[in-house]
């Protein structure tokens, strides 16, 4: 699987120890505990639950929880911009994720096309994606598998135009992309992933 440094190379924003592993182990305790409710999907300004593309749980964390690690998202605006050279002017509320075994999403981008769609979503332009715990072949106590984001559109030339290659989830580890890549993620057969994700405009 290719390393985060493999997805640098190719233009992504990353930051392999965003959060340190004790600010992780934090994260993932208050959200294993926490209320969850089905992941929706927007449809020409309508947000309703698809499960045929995508299966995963929204949790609502603690205001403090919310606050802090919103903030230290938020602060990363400036070097977005300069990264991918935009001008990004607000950064979206943090979603909190978890996926459980069955979980997935389907191939998809994060910013509308549609002129019904709000006009939040059309202005996306980069999307970020927080691990906040680790991928693991062999289940353990904290981990998940495979559940790997799977990015499309890395190398443009045959025969790897079309192909994914999917990020090794770390704790910690942060990418960000262009909101029109392509991306998914492959479901989960063990233990429960933790992200969080937001989009800057």
């Amino acid at each position: 699987m290719p390393t985060a440094d493999f997805f640098a190379r190719r233009g992504l924003f990353v930051i392999e120890r965003f959060f340190d592993p004790e600010c992780c182990r934090i994260a993932c305790a208050e959200i294993r505990s926490a209320a969850s409710t089905p992941g929706m999907v927007e449809r020409q300004g309508d947000y309703m639950v698809d499960e045929t593309t995508l299966k995963a749980q929204r949790v609502k964390v603690s205001s403090m929880t919310y606050l802090h690690i919103g903030q230290s998202l938020a602060d990363l605006r400036p070097k977005l911009a300069s990264h991918f050279a935009l001008e990004l002017t607000r950064c979206e509320s943090p979603a909190f994720a978890v996926y459980r075994p069955g979980d997935f999403v389907s191939p998809h981008i994060d910013v509308a096309s549609s002129p019904t769609s709000p006009e939040h979503l059309r202005a996306r332009k980069v999307a970020v994606v927080l691990f906040l715990n680790s991928e693991s072949e062999e289940p353990t106590p904290d981990s998940y598998g495979p559940g790997g984001l799977t990015f499309f559109g890395l190398i443009d030339e045959a025969p790897w135009r079309s192909m994914g290659f999917q990020v090794a989830g770390q704790a910690g580890l942060l990418i960000g992309f262009p909101a029109g890549m392509m991306h998914s993620v492959t479901p989960v057969t063990h233990g429960e992933r933790y992200t969080v994700v937001t989009r800057f405009a």
